[in-house]
Formats: structure tokens, sequence, C-alpha cells
């Protein structure tokens, strides 16, 4: 039986816990890496080519977003793994906190920002902004609740090897 960190596992139960991890981690990578990375080219894959919305999509998509998505990825496969271990409290924390800042970054801090140019409305020049706090309140309430189980069982961990 392998032995990863303090966590015996026998092979059959390492291998569902790869394969379980590696689903989780590469819908991960499509969905909070690769699309927001690829935002605009995918765009102009799937038949818009108008220059206007490519460009506002893309000022709405924070530059940070395919980083953290990809840390997130990263941590999701080691999270499927360690399940049960003494690091899986540390890293259940890591992910809740990322997780709970891609979605701050995502709702643009709550408050959508969208730039009206002169050449889309002539004569009309400002910003539309859409208020969305209570809804980025929402989704980030349950990595929130992530962080604090991985606070959880960090202490409890902690307090049984004592």
């Amino acid at each position: 039986m392998p032995k990863i960190l303090d966590l015996q596992l026998k092979t059959s139960s390492l291998v569902l816990r790869l394969i379980v991890g590696l689903i989780t981690a590469a819908v991960s990578f499509i969905l909070l890496y690769y699309i927001p990375a690829n935002l605009s080219s995918l765009m102009y894959s799937f038949g818009i080519r108008d220059e206007i919305i490519i460009n506002l999509v893309r000022s709405l998509v924070n530059p940070v977003l395919p980083t953290i998505g990809l840390a997130v990825a990263v941590l999701e496969l080691v999270s499927a793994i360690m399940r049960g271990s003494k690091t899986y409290g540390p890293i259940t924390l890591v992910l809740g906190l990322l997780l709970t800042s891609y979605v701050y970054l995502l709702f643009q801090q709550g408050a959508i920002v969208i730039p009206l140019s002169a050449s889309i409305y002539p004569g009309i020049s400002g910003a539309l902004v859409i208020q969305l706090t209570n809804l980025m309140l929402l989704f980030i309430l349950p990595f929130i609740l992530m962080a604090l189980k991985g606070i959880t069982l960090t202490y409890y961990s902690m307090r049984s090897s004592k």
C-alpha cells in the first residue's frame, strides 16, 4: 500500500482518487483557466467578429483570473488525493480563499462597469454600471464556508497530533 505523507492508501483507492482528481482538475482547468484566458479567440471561432464586442468582453475579464483558475485546478487534483490526511485542511483553506478571490474578481468587486464609447452611441459618453454586490456575496458564501472548513480541519488535525 502506497503511503503519501501521513495517508496510507490501497492502490485501488489511490487510482480512484487520481481519476476523480484528474476529472475535477480538468473541468476546473477548462472553466476557470482556458475559457477566461482564450475568451476573445473563442468568440472569434464561434463567429463573433465584431471588434467592439470582443474588446468589451476582453475588458470585463480580469487578467488575474486565468492564473487563479490554474492554481485552483492544481489544488483540486491535490485535494482529491490528499483527502483524509493532515494536509487536507490547509489545502481546503487555500482552495476556498482562491475560489473566493476568483468570484470577487469575476464580479469586478461587485460593480461591473461597461464604458460607453462615442463610436457605439454617438453623442453619449460615460459608463454603464451594473451593481451585482448581493449576487457576488451569494456566490462567494460557499467558498468562505469552504475556507472555514479548512480552518476547522487544520485545527482538529493539529489538536489530535499532540
